[in-house]
């Protein structure tokens, strides 16, 4: 899992960070996975565990009938974003998904600011701490600028 990437002159962790966001951007589930893990095989291990009657929308490495199946068990519904040679749902419907799911790329985004250029860890295990850490930080941060209601929401 450790790489070299010679024209940083750095070495690597080769993981994938799959997350779940609210349309708020508020975090509501993470998954780690090795790169090498597709999306679909990740969603099988942690998609099942949202509330039923959820609705995900996932970009296009989550185009796959046999979970949106294994999910309709559980009464979520999978809705990625189809890929470009697939026939695409009604353009309001695909604008919609799209600016949904640049939330969750902002969330992203605002966690991997807060990293700094290196994340400084001599084992995979230091670098998985910091990175839950990073996750955590931002998921507390969201909550604190929750109203007084939505968090109230939250604890009954």
């Amino acid at each position: 899992m450790k790489g070299y990437n010679a024209s940083k002159g750095r070495f690597f962790y080769g993981l994938k960070v799959h997350m779940v966001v609210t349309t708020d951007k508020e975090p509501v589930m993470v998954h780690i996975s090795q790169g090498s893990i597709h999306d679909v095989t990740a969603g099988y291990q942690f998609m099942h565990h949202l509330p039923k009657e959820s609705i995900t929308i996932g970009d296009k490495g989550y185009v796959s009938s046999k979970l949106e199946a294994f999910l309709k068990q559980f009464e979520i519904v999978l809705s990625p974003i189809g890929r470009n040679n697939m026939q695409q749902e009604n353009k309001e419907e695909y604008f919609t998904k799209r600016r949904i799911r640049k939330g969750v790329e902002t969330a992203f985004s605002m966690i991997t600011t807060k990293f700094g250029k290196v994340i400084k860890a001599t084992t995979i295990g230091g670098f998985l701490t910091k990175l839950r850490l990073f996750i955590t930080a931002y998921a507390i941060n969201c909550f604190l600028k929750l109203s007084d209601d939505k968090k109230a929401l939250l604890f009954n």
